[in-house]
């Protein structure tokens, strides 16, 4: 079973029960390729793990902190270059430190 195949079935098998035709069609893929039972076996434990987690909970603020980053994302970035001190050399020749 290729990688594609592989990651298609477990995507399915995820979202929702498969149907026992694909259950049967599943278990012909697995039996050809020994490494792609032991990794879906392996990945349908570790899910049922997960999904026994509970939910983690929510800050009060959530929606306005996704907006928040959102916001901030979508400005325009300035360069390292002007985040940082900037340096001029003043007419007397004395170097000038300035916060930009």
């Amino acid at each position: 079973m290729n990688h594609a195949e592989f990651k298609q079935w477990l995507d399915t098998a995820i979202r929702r029960k498969l149907s026992p035709d694909e259950e049967k069609r599943l278990e012909d893929r697995l039996a050809e390729d020994p490494s792609a039972k032991a990794a879906w076996e392996e990945e349908m434990a570790l899910n049922r793990l997960l999904n026994r987690l509970p939910d983690a909970p929510l800050a009060s603020n959530f929606t306005a902190q996704v907006l928040r980053a959102i916001a901030r994302d979508a400005r325009p970035r300035r360069s390292r270059a002007q985040d940082s001190l900037s340096s001029n050399i003043n007419p007397s020749g004395a170097r000038e430190w300035r916060w930009r």
